[in-house]
């Protein structure tokens, strides 16, 4: 889990490090957890099913609160982005890709 999350913090600090890139926010919607969509064959046992996700989602939570993601985020939005991650950008990409 610790591992998933600092991912996260890198993919959005640098994202948010580079000039280049306009619209820095839809990072928040490009992060999700994959299972299958990553190429990994043995999920984390910490999340091998669906119904373990809750529980990931809350230590997320707390991640998402902490001070080093002030500048990437606003505090209404962690819900949204807790959503997003948990399975909403997932399934957007398989509603764009899989029609």
């Amino acid at each position: 889990v610790e591992l998933m999350q600092r991912q996260i913090y890198w993919a959005v600090k640098t994202v948010f490090a580079d000039d280049s890139i306009q619209n820095k926010d839809k990072i928040w919607d490009r992060i999700c957890i994959g299972s299958d969509f990553d190429g990994i064959l043995n999920a984390a046992d910490r999340l091998s099913t669906s119904e373990k996700f809750g529980k990931y989602k809350e230590h997320l939570r707390k991640f998402l609160s902490y001070k080093q993601f002030d500048p990437y985020r606003k505090k209404e939005e962690i819900e949204e982005i807790l959503d997003k991650i948990a399975y909403k950008n997932a399934l957007n990409f398989v509603k764009k890709n899989y029609k």
